[in-house]
């Protein structure tokens, strides 16, 4: 959440995302999204970065707001093919978004580093409709989903959709 005046100096604009993001045709989101789940950064990334670079320039943002608005961007461009994925797996989002908010705070922090709470994801998914099958086979997207979430979290910033 924000909490402190540099991160509300930091935080981006709809105007500034668009600025980045009106650029990524759907075709290349979705490239985005399949660059997140190798875990590096690729082709895509760097576009991002390039694109916010030339929409700081353009206008005016310090390195620190450059590099906020290209990660809020980044989760914009790869959060609508994530849960794309997540309906072609059968994934209830909304069952997976109420999980994490229901979490610790230090769970949704870093998610990745408390295996303790993937029983209660499991249950909740479950609970929602989704098989154990469906679950084991979308586990990559389901793990970018959560990590979306909590980036966005850190960040102050609420992903729609």
């Amino acid at each position: 959440m924000l909490t402190s005046i540099a991160a509300l100096l930091l935080a981006p604009t709809a105007a500034d995302l668009v600025c980045i993001t009106d650029k990524v045709p759907v075709n290349e989101r979705r490239a985005a999204f399949e660059e997140a789940l190798t875990g590096k950064g690729g082709a895509m990334r760097e576009k991002i970065a390039g694109l916010a670079a030339g929409c700081g320039k353009d206008g005016g943002w310090s390195a620190p707001q450059v590099r906020e608005r290209e990660l809020a961007a980044l989760l914009e461009i790869v959060f609508p093919p994530a849960l794309d994925r997540l309906e072609q797996g059968r994934i209830p989002q909304a069952a997976l978004r109420k999980w994490f908010e229901a979490q610790k705070a230090e769970v949704r922090a870093d998610p990745g580093n408390h295996v303790e709470a993937l029983p209660s994801l499991y249950k909740a998914l479950t609970a929602a409709g989704a098989t154990t099958a469906d679950i084991d086979a979308s586990a990559e997207p389901i793990g970018i989903v959560i990590a979306l979430l909590s980036s966005a979290e850190k960040m102050g910033y609420v992903l729609r959709r």
